[in-house]
């Protein structure tokens, strides 16, 4: 992935930015979850998450977290938008790796 510095040449603030994920307006009009770091989160509805390598939904599928079933969030407070979705790191089972908050308005995760 490509990594951008912008200098300011007045010696303030230098600025970093990646091309690795889509910028948040991206996600749209998708809410986050409310996931937060450390906290408990879990599967809505009647359909599994698949828990991903990466932010992607190419990544490699890792596991699958079941409707109704619990996780550890990892890393949620700010979710990363890619291909549509919201996505957080959590944990499940011992493995680690990212599932999608929701997409498209519908969400597939909450809190607690």
């Amino acid at each position: 992935d490509d990594l951008y510095t912008i200098f300011d040449p007045n010696g303030g603030l230098n600025l970093q930015a990646t091309t690795q994920f889509e910028t948040p307006a991206i996600c749209g009009s998708q809410p986050a979850a409310g996931l937060v770091r450390g906290s408990t989160g879990r599967v809505l509805g009647d359909t599994p998450n698949r828990l991903h390598s990466a932010p992607r939904l190419d990544a490699e599928i890792v596991g699958v977290i079941p409707a109704g079933a619990s996780f550890t969030v990892v890393d949620g407070q700010q979710g990363v938008c890619s291909g549509g979705a919201r996505w957080a790191q959590v944990t499940y089972d011992g493995r680690t790796g990212w599932t999608a908050e929701g997409a498209d308005g519908v969400t597939f995760v909450t809190s607690g």
